[in-house]
């Protein structure tokens, strides 16, 4: 079975002139260097992988320190908390999921051991890319870390972690727009507390940090006009409700 979680923001921000980087990857086993296109950068940012991640348990593929055309719009963004509730039938209670242990998972090339792999656009599959239950000896693969892929027009960022039976995907999506797609998905393997109903729930961290945050402000747009808040302590999914952050 697989849920996926979608969150796409869209970063109008002012365009000036891109901050020259010597090339398009700069990697070590702590952190990715990313100046993306190539050519004319238009997206750069630091990237770490789930084991070198800030959260406490871990916080999947995290991103900081991001510019677009120069300007910077995040401090930090990441995944710090994971939690799994059971229903009560299932026996299993409800349980923090850890977001550091990185796990195989195919890419093209094979990444040789490389933390970071550039890899052929459209190659990188997961255990969460299948449908259904997925057996444990399935997963497959020798990528260990992150995988980037260049469309053209966006540039994919991908990962896969375990914490026991489950599998969980962290990717994000940069378009040369300015629009970003933050995405976790969950998937599984055969368990006794898997075969339960359960209710997943990423708790997701966006520090933005839009020319520095000393005057960044914070919106929520519903039908009802426009407020500024602070604080946030606690929102059910409501389709007519979206939040804006301003410099």
């Amino acid at each position: 079975m697989r849920y996926a979680r979608h969150l796409s923001l869209l970063l109008a921000a002012t365009l000036i002139a891109p901050i020259a980087m010597a090339q398009y990857y700069q990697s070590t086993r702590d952190r990715v260097d990313i100046a993306w296109p190539e050519a004319n950068p238009i997206w750069e940012m630091e990237i770490y992988s789930p084991s070198n991640s800030s959260g406490t348990e871990g916080s999947g593929l995290e991103i900081r320190d991001v510019y677009y055309n120069g300007r910077k719009v995040f401090g930090r963004a990441h995944v710090p908390v994971v939690n799994v509730e059971y229903e009560p039938e299932g026996g299993c209670g409800c349980y923090r999921d850890w977001n550091d242990f990185e796990m195989f998972f195919d890419t093209e090339p094979e990444s040789n051991g490389m933390a970071f792999l550039d890899a052929n656009p459209g190659s990188v599959k997961t255990t969460c890319d299948f449908d259904g239950v997925v057996d444990p000896l399935s997963d497959q693969g020798d990528m260990v870390g992150i995988a980037g892929e260049d469309f053209g027009d966006r540039l994919v960022l991908t990962t896969q972690m375990a914490a026991g039976w489950y599998r969980y995907r962290v990717r994000w999506t940069f378009w040369l727009d300015g629009t970003i797609q933050p995405e976790f998905t969950f998937g599984h393997t055969f368990n006794v507390c898997t075969a339960a109903g359960r209710n997943h729930n990423a708790y997701w961290r966006f520090d933005f940090d839009i020319d520095g945050g000393d005057d960044d402000y914070a919106v929520e747009m519903a039908p009802s006009g426009m407020t500024e808040f602070d604080l946030e302590a606690k929102r059910f999914h409501d389709d007519g409700v979206s939040w804006g952050v301003f410099d």
